[in-house]
């Protein structure tokens, strides 16, 4: 990096952290991988490299605290390649994208997706591709104050006990803006398991087993990936 640059955190809200919502607008942001332990969660497999590229690889990554089962973890998908937007890359994320909305019922309406894309400091970068439920309002409060529901686990943000539980571009990886002393406290008295929590909050019911099939299906991986 030269004097006066830096790294950037690029992306995109989904429509709950979106003002706008139909016309959505880039995020940027300073910030790399390292900065963002969330985005360094290590994933069960090794990364496995994708068939038509020579060095980019994906890993899905379950993102849940330590004292909840599998089941209820929020799903990233971590893509890590020199040229973020080769054609094997985008490929597999717009297809994979469509494969979601169409196995998801509802989808249009049900799902949304946080995607962002971070320097990892070493010529690479980090795509974070995450299918999230769309949460609904519950009451007429300001967004900032409101009690949200993930319609696709019946959960809501009262009876799991956070005080926030929207993921978007800063919230995904940490940045809060905080309107309420109860999620300031609540952040300050464990971070990492409250952004953990909220990941799990947004997860969508059955979707890493769609992710894995749309894998196997599409024989995305080059043949001499070993998990």
């Amino acid at each position: 990096v030269l004097p006066g640059e830096t790294f950037i955190n690029v992306g995109q809200n989904p429509k709950v952290g979106s003002s706008i919502r139909q016309t959505q607008h880039t995020q940027l942001c300073q910030g790399s991988l390292k900065l963002y332990p969330i985005l360094q969660i290590p994933s069960k497999h090794s990364p496995r490299r994708l068939r038509d590229s020579a060095d980019a690889t994906l890993e899905v990554v379950e993102v849940l605290p330590k004292d909840m089962s599998p089941e209820h973890a929020g799903i990233m998908i971590r893509v890590v390649a020199a040229n973020p937007t080769s054609p094997a890359v985008v490929k597999f994320l717009v297809d994979l994208r469509f494969h979601l909305l169409s196995h998801v019922d509802g989808a249009a309406e049900a799902i949304d997706f946080l995607v962002t894309a971070v320097s990892d400091e070493n010529g690479k970068f980090v795509v974070i591709f995450a299918p999230i439920a769309q949460l609904f309002q519950l009451d007429d409060q300001h967004p900032d104050l409101a009690t949200w529901a993930n319609p696709l686990t019946g959960e809501s943000s009262e009876a799991v006990g956070l005080q926030e539980t929207r993921i978007d571009f800063g919230k995904g990886v940490g940045h809060f803006l905080v309107a309420k002393p109860a999620l300031r406290a609540q952040l300050l008295d464990n971070g990492e398991d409250t952004l953990r929590r909220i990941w799990a909050f947004n997860r969508i019911p059955g979707i890493q087993n769609l992710i894995e099939e749309f894998i196997v299906k599409n024989d995305v991986l080059a043949n001499n990936t070993t998990e």
